[in-house]
């Protein structure tokens, strides 16, 4: 029987001139090339169909580009005359208050311009996570099960309350009152950033002269804009929202994830199957649940041990984005600055969260039209086309299997010390950039604010499903921060000094990949769920996976030499903020997934199977030093243990009843603790002596890590019982 082809790299779409691509078999057209149809991005400026719901809007649009603007009034006048929606419920109030407040009283800057690069506030170092999750008031869950979604992914903010008060504010006044416009700063806006910006966007049809390919689900492509084709992303116009491309029924489906049935759970799982659908298939043990919105979450056929009713099934799709009304069609991300200009608070318009993404956003203007910079930036959805159970014989490498080496770094961002050439993690949000238009302001959306050429992504990106990334290699990063979610502060210019490669990206790869949110306490207990496990084990290998159009210099899928096989993987607490993912748990998929990702891949058959990790713990030492000794002996160990044996240790990590319910987690023991007995080892959170080749001499923590960690305090170390992150 054949081997499955677990990826099929597909078409890349290269819409710019590039130094060094011969002309004839990349041709640049000479005029702009228009098209208004379901499979490519709508332009401001193409010419739209006499059946569209709404008539050309370029003509206004290049008379308001040509308009001096002077002040915020006028500004706004003009922005409300291209809004197509409603303008009863449509302002630029918080535009407005990040414009007026402070150079309205003329306060003076005291804000340092001393770069952040080399530094971490202690914000950014006790937060515990790089979640797409978000536990403050002003905050953004944009799958928090008790808030009001949107359809841009946005999401009105969650209340302190009794139940909630742990909502940290700990700014200097001085500080967030510089995040706004000082008078000085303004007039520089009007008289120099925003003319520029405006002749910038009138070259729209100029610089952008072939249409722009959705990159759309279960379809694996890529595109390469330019840096200056990236810059007009605050003009670029999308399709309406009743003219998107619905979900044709010939479009693939992702595969579905299924269990492997490890260890004594095999019969009675398969028991319990028969019993509730007697004519079902033995193999197939997993539920499909259909997103409207083209996703699917895999739940395991078993009757729950806690009461999950009607309510509770409501609940819970709609925490996770789904909805039982509406209809099947897949999700695009709005674009559109709206929801960043728009307030409906009249006593506090702007936060000084959303001020200092705006300020980031127009000190790139500022920056850009200073000097334009001349490199591109690739953006390739990666699909993974079958389900990795990790049975015998899977992989196409027959390399003997290791696991992946481990570094931890404790304090460090990932994206100030990510070694030059590793892939880092964007723990992403299924609908890519999260709430950076919005009010979120966690690991996705300050990465986007840090690198505004990313917001461009939700320009084309559909939804993504459950065996699919987005890798992104060659944006720029132009601004240093501090802080993190109410704390995130704009702090100073950063000149990004990362080398190109021969297709001009620089060499700064970053993945998008979103984890599954566990809101609620059974919810945690089902990421335990062998189902569960599988699909963010497929997810995460979908996105470790080397590109063969990020990887290499070239991009052109051709054979080329592939990068350096030192390349690694920073990573570090994926979706373990506010969507309650497991530390531990989340650690072991992720080693699983770097030590294996090579091996179903075609053309990494003769190399090693895996890719080194880079794991940034952010400040949680104990949780480093249990994966510290844990590795130590996994390593060290004449045995091999093989990939899917962590696996069933996981499953039975679980307390479970009789009938095979997950009743709870254990206390006694964690669950690297548990693994390492299971293999034979001495515990990972008790300072046992390491083994001779270990020759890392930091002390070790007798203190056992808490199985999850809430992003407002970086975790409690010092309990034993589990702590559940706020929502």
């Amino acid at each position: 029987m054949a081997r499955p082809s677990y990826f099929e790299t597909g078409t890349h779409h290269i819409l710019c001139k590039i130094a060094g691509l011969d002309p004839k078999e990349f041709p640049y057209p000479q005029d702009f090339q228009d098209c208004w149809d379901h499979h490519h991005v709508r332009l401001a400026c193409s010419d739209r169909p006499a059946s569209a719901a709404v008539t050309n809007a370029w003509p206004e649009i290049v008379q308001g580009l040509t308009t001096t603007i002077t002040n915020s009034k006028q500004l706004s006048d003009i922005l409300s005359r291209w809004n197509e929606g409603d303008p009863r419920e449509w302002n630029i109030d918080a535009l407005e208050a990040f414009l007026n407040v402070r150079a309205d009283r003329n306060v003076p800057t005291t804000a340092t311009s001393t770069s952040t690069s080399t530094t971490s506030s202690p914000d950014r170092r006790l937060r515990g996570d790089a979640d797409e999750g978000f536990m403050d008031d002003g905050g953004d869950v944009i799958m928090g099960d008790r808030n009001d979604h949107r359809e841009d992914g946005t999401s009105t903010p969650l209340k302190a309350s009794a139940s909630r008060p742990s909502v940290r504010w700990d700014h200097n006044e001085a500080t967030a009152e510089d995040q706004f416009l000082s008078r000085e700063e303004r007039d520089r806006f009007f008289n120099v950033i925003l003319p520029g910006m405006q002749q910038l966007a009138l070259r729209l049809p100029e610089l952008v002269k072939r249409p722009i390919p959705f990159l759309k689900q279960q379809q694996d492509s890529a595109v390469t804009l330019s840096q200056e084709q990236l810059s007009l992303f605050a003009y670029f116009k999308k399709a309406e929202p009743k003219s998107l491309p619905k979900q044709e029924s010939s479009k693939p489906t992702p595969p579905p994830v299924t269990s492997r049935h490890f260890g004594n759970d095999r019969d009675e799982h398969r028991a319990q199957e028969r019993s509730h659908n007697p004519g079902a298939n033995r193999g197939d043990v997993a539920e499909k649940l259909e997103d409207p919105s083209g996703s699917a979450k895999i739940e395991p056929r078993r009757k729950p041990q806690h009461n999950r009713g009607e309510e509770f099934e409501t609940r819970r799709l709609a925490g996770i984005g789904k909805d039982k009304q509406k209809p099947s069609f897949p999700r695009y991300p709005s674009i559109n600055f709206s929801s960043l200009f728009y307030s409906d608070d009249i006593h506090n318009p702007c936060t000084s969260t959303n001020a200092a993404k705006l300020r980031c956003i127009i000190h790139y203007f500022d920056r850009i039209l200073q000097r334009m910079p001349s490199g591109v930036v690739t953006f390739h959805r990666q699909v993974l086309n079958e389900t990795v159970t990790l049975e015998s014989g899977e992989m196409f490498n027959q390399a003997p299997f290791s696991y992946s080496n481990v570094k931890i770094e404790l304090d460090a961002p990932l994206e100030d010390d990510a070694p030059l050439g590793a892939l880092q993690l964007d723990f992403a949000n299924k609908v890519i950039g999260g709430g950076v238009l919005g009010r979120g302001a966690v690991q996705e959306e300050i990465r986007f604010a840090i690198c505004p050429e990313l917001i461009v992504s939700r320009l084309f990106t559909q939804m993504l499903q459950n065996n699919e990334a987005v890798l992104i290699k060659g944006a720029e990063r132009f601004s240093n921060y501090n802080g993190y979610a109410q704390t995130f502060e704009w702090h100073s210019d950063h000149i990004d000094t990362t080398p190109r490669d021969k297709l001009g990206r620089r060499k700064t790869e970053i993945c998008a990949m979103d984890a599954l949110p566990f809101k609620s306490e059974p919810q945690r207990l089902d990421q335990f769920c062998e189902s569960t496990v599988l699909r963010e084990l497929n997810k995460a290998i979908a996105g470790f996976r080397r590109s063969p159009i990020t990887s290499s210099d070239w991009g052109l899928c051709r054979g080329e030499v592939p990068s350096p096989r030192g390349d690694l993987i920073a990573t570090g607490n994926w979706g373990c903020g506010a969507f309650g993912g497991h530390l531990q748990l989340k650690f072991l998929i992720q080693l699983i997934a770097a030590s294996v990702c090579a091996g179903y891949s075609r053309i990494e058959e003769d190399d090693d199977l895996g890719r080194d990790l880079i794991y940034f713990t952010y400040g949680l030492d104990s949780l480093a030093d249990e994966i510290r000794t844990f590795m130590a002996y996994l390593q060290a160990s004449p045995d091999v243990f093989e990939p899917w044996r962590l696996v069933e240790c996981i499953i039975n990590y679980p307390i479970k009843s009789m009938r095979g319910d997950i009743v709870s987690l254990r206390t006694n023991k964690s669950l690297l603790d548990y693994i390492s007995a299971s293999f034979g080892f001495p515990n990972a959170s008790h300072g046992s002596s390491l083994p001779s080749t270990f020759t890392d001499t930091q002390e070790f923590s007798t203190i056992e890590t808490s199985p999850w960690s809430d992003s407002e305090n970086g975790g409690d170390s010092n309990t034993n019982t589990p702590e559940y992150a706020s929502d």
